[in-house]
């Protein structure tokens, strides 16, 4: 994620008590307005990658940016790739019938 004036310059309300179950998304939403470590990122980085990908004659379809989206891009391709190991013999045989 990327530190941007977003969060600084949100109106935070204060919490509903329906929503103060910790296990809540809307708890994680709040929890990121207020820890800085989740983000490490630089988006003036990001939009000058951005620039120079956009000056390229082939550019790719999908861009990763920063090491954690890199990271669970990776983790995502393992869990396809060996789904697709998994029931790839279930494809084998989808031909019509003569």
């Amino acid at each position: 994620m990327f530190k941007t004036q977003g969060a600084e310059s949100a109106t935070i309300l204060p919490i509903h008590s329906s929503y103060t179950n910790p296990t809540l998304p809307s708890t994680f939403i709040r929890s990121l307005t207020t820890n800085p470590a989740m983000f490490p990122n630089d988006p003036y980085k990001a939009a000058k990658t951005i620039y120079k990908i956009s000056e390229l004659s082939n550019p790719p379809l999908r861009l990763a940016l920063g090491k954690e989206a890199v990271e669970e891009i990776k983790k995502k391709i393992k869990r396809v790739a060996a789904e697709l190991e998994e029931y790839e013999s279930w494809s084998s045989d989808m031909t019509l019938d003569s």
